[in-house]
Parts: structure tokens; sequence; C-alpha cells
């Protein structure tokens, strides 16, 4: 087994990830059976490549894997918490996988509208998560609302918007006047 610390973290060779079945069974490349299969119980994408990432660079500092583990079971403990979080989180957009198609130019509308959805959801989940906040803070974990860039997408992304940029109608009117003013002519044109 080879392994390489980076800090407080043990990343796997690629070798000792398959021969451990950490993520996909070795004999056909199925998550079923792995690891991860058994233990992922996510409801969301982004967590679930959050533990994939987990298992394939485990913790080696003892006081962070015990931090994780408290944090763990608090959530064990209080299911009322626990149920008002998947509730919120059931909601919820991949925004990590709309952040990167955002900054590769291939995002469409309708993600801009369900990542203001999701952003407008952050400031109540955050809510949740402060009864757990000092076991967070122990794991050097931030949890940011994105105020400003829900207050962007709120103005500027219009709610029925197209599914693709073809249509028009993206852009929430009164968000640029000289954008109103072109459509307003073009609509008005013979």
């Amino acid at each position: 087994m080879h392994f390489y610390s980076l800090d407080e973290v043990i990343i796997l060779d690629e070798a000792t990830r398959i021969n451990l079945e950490l993520t996909e069974k070795m004999r056909n490349s199925s998550e079923k059976g792995s690891l991860l299969q058994i233990i992922d119980k996510t409801i969301a994408p982004i967590r679930k490549r959050l533990i994939k990432q987990w298992i394939n660079q485990p913790l080696i500092n003892h006081h962070e894997i015990i931090a994780r583990l408290d944090l763990v079971e608090s959530f064990i403990d209080d299911s009322l918490l626990r149920s008002e979080i998947v509730a919120l989180l059931k909601g919820m957009a991949d925004v990590e996988r709309i952040i990167n198609r955002v900054n590769a130019g291939h995002s469409n509308p309708r993600e801009l509208v369900m990542l203001r959805i999701t952003f407008e959801k952050l400031p109540a989940l955050e809510s949740l998560l402060a009864t757990r906040l000092s076991l967070f803070n122990s794991l050097n974990v931030n949890i940011q609302t994105c105020k400003q860039e829900y207050e962007l997408l709120q103005k500027a992304i219009a709610d029925d918007s197209p599914a693709t940029l073809q249509n028009c109608g993206v852009i929430r009117q009164g968000y640029s006047e000289e954008l109103d003013r072109i459509l307003e002519s073009t609509n008005n044109s013979r």
C-alpha cells in the first residue's frame, strides 16, 4: 500500500483504492458493493462527491477525525434537526456543478434560476446549522450565504427564464434600461 500525506490528509494511490474497493468494485468497476455505496446516504450530488473525496483522501489527524465523528454523532442524536436539514437540501441545486458550468460558459438560464433558489435557502440552512456551529468551527467549515450573488440573480434573472439563450426573456425586465429599450424597439418594429 502506498500513500502520500498532504498536511492532514492521506492520498491513497490508485492501486490501493482499487484493491480496497473504496469507490468501485474491482471486477466490474461498478459502485454497487463498494464502501462508497454502502455508506453513502446522501441526497445531494455535491455531498456524494464530498464523501467520495473523504474516502479517497482520509484524514490522519486524530483531533480532526474525532471532531468529524462528533459532528456526525450530533446529527444522529438530533433527528428533528436532521430531518429539517434534509428537507432544505432536497430543494437545493448542485451548486458546485452549476458554478463550474458558469465558469466554463456552458450554463443555461434555468440553472441560474436554480442557483438563485438555492442561494435563497442558504440563510435558513445557516440558521439551522448554527446550533452545531462550535462543531463546524472545529473542522474549519465556513458557511457562506452568498447574499450578494443571490441579490444579483434576483434582480437580473427572470423567474420564468427559457431553457436556452436562444429565446428572449432571460434578463428580468427593468434590470437593464438599455436592454429594455432594445427589446421594446424590436417588439415594435415591422
